[in-house]
């Protein structure tokens, strides 16, 4: 259990310890919830007072202050936008699990700076169907931006994608069940077209703009449900020029607003 006492000298020799495991080997006394955020940066390689420091954008006083009377809780917010440690648990408060839940909040946002760990998606005025097909322009127009913590959209997708590519779009209906839901916000690739070696995607079809995987056979492109992958809708290579092909699906979860969590 780390001490909750800090005076001068140890802050002093905290800042010229190298490491974060070096600190901990030495007995530096850390207020517990900076040991937890150490604890949980040094676990993807923030193993340093410093990365830690640059990781989250703040001073190194900052730092210091947090080492000695706690982590502040706008600091425990980023911190789990950042490292995807709860910001309860961070602060130390009774019930709360060491992870976040796995459901990404929605922060609309109306500036122009994006906050440190967290990257910016355009909500498109929209609606993917993924059953009978709701009526949309092809090139629906932006509703709102967004911002998603980092480590949500890496953990969901496996990487950060360009978010100039990338377009929100929530879907309704259950013809794609079980891999997306009546509800779920997709993550749509603008910039890849291709259907050539299949995948889901968001097609406008007279239209109608829908969720649907998409398979290029030999008597025309099929149209697949999930729900249905036996019964396609097939769309003959002289009736393609009716199809609008909006982008590629890479995922898709469910979404909350930061108020209703």
């Amino acid at each position: 259990m780390f001490n909750t006492i800090v005076n001068t000298a140890c802050i002093n020799e905290l800042c010229s310890s190298p490491t974060i495991g070096a600190m901990i080997d030495a007995d530096i006394k850390l207020h517990p919830s900076c040991a937890r955020l150490y604890s949980v940066a040094a676990e993807i390689g923030d193993d340093a007072p410093a990365k830690v420091s640059t990781r989250l954008n703040v001073s190194a006083q900052v730092l210091q202050n947090w080492e000695g009377r706690g982590v502040s809780k706008d600091g425990a917010l980023q911190a789990q936008a950042v490292y995807g440690c709860d910001a309860n648990w961070l602060l130390g408060i009774q019930g709360a699990s060491i992870r976040a839940s796995r459901m990404p909040s929605i922060h609309a946002v109306a500036t122009t700076e994006t906050r440190p760990g967290y990257v910016r998606f355009q909500l498109m005025d929209a609606i993917g169907g993924a059953g009978p097909g709701m009526i949309n322009p092809d090139y629906p127009e932006v509703l709102r931006e967004v911002e998603l913590a980092e480590w949500q959209v890496r953990e969901e997708l496996g990487r950060i994608p360009s978010p100039a590519r990338i377009k929100l779009l929530t879907v309704r209906g259950e013809s794609m069940s079980p891999r997306i839901r009546s509800g779920d916000v997709v993550f749509v690739d603008i910039e890849d077209q291709r259907p050539y070696d299949g995948g889901i995607f968001v097609i406008v079809l007279h239209g109608h703009a829908l969720v649907k995987r998409l398979e290029v056979r030999t008597d025309g492109l099929h149209i697949v449900s999930l729900a249905e992958p036996n019964r396609p809708d097939i769309l003959p290579p002289n009736k393609m020029e009716s199809l609008h092909i909006a982008g590629r699906v890479l995922g898709a979860f469910q979404l909350r607003r930061a108020e209703d969590l």
